[in-house]
């Protein structure tokens, strides 16, 4: 019985000599992994959204709009109706485009430009389904709006802020 006892005591402190990495290490990095992965899934448009600075009245002028991207480093604005209602989108690129080819009118109505292309969020929506959104979007933000029936826009959620929220888990 001393002998075997012997050996295991040798054995343990080979062992411990050789690595200090417990058995199981590689069991427990996964669980960690997945304990990380699970708390990022977690996380909800409603969580990280900030209020919507990238907003113009969907009645805009044309002139108004390229006055509102000139004071707002945006890629896109979201047009609004007179209850906060989400109407669509007027792209940055779209009006350098009507610029470059002359056809700018001051006067035209935002609603020429404006496109419902662009991705939605929802309160509830994860992090998994905010970042599928964004890789179909080459935009940095996108609007949360409360619901598809009820399209009143409740604020933005930007990749910065999907990153800090998924940064601070890791």
């Amino acid at each position: 019985m001393v002998p075997l006892m012997l050996c295991a005591m040798v054995s343990f402190f080979v062992s411990k000599g050789l690595t200090d990495k417990p058995m199981y290490a590689a069991t427990a990095r996964l669980n960690k992994r997945e304990a990380e992965s699970e708390r990022a899934r977690a996380i909800r448009a409603q969580d990280i959204m900030t209020e919507a600075k990238q907003v113009i009245p969907s009645e805009s002028k044309m002139e108004e709009v390229r006055l509102a991207f000139l004071s707002l480093p945006a890629k896109y604005l979201f047009a609004i109706g007179d209850t906060s209602r989400f109407q669509g989108s007027v792209a940055l690129h779209d009006l350098n485009l009507q610029v470059a080819n002359g056809t700018f009118d001051p006067n035209a109505p935002a609603r020429s430009l404006m496109s419902d292309h662009l991705p939605i969020l929802l309160p509830d929506d994860d992090a998994p389904t905010i970042l599928a959104a964004f890789l179909a979007h080459q935009g940095e933000r996108l609007p949360v709006l409360a619901s598809v029936d009820d399209p009143t826009l409740l604020g933005v959620v930007s990749k910065v802020d999907l990153l800090k929220a998924v940064g601070a888990l890791i």
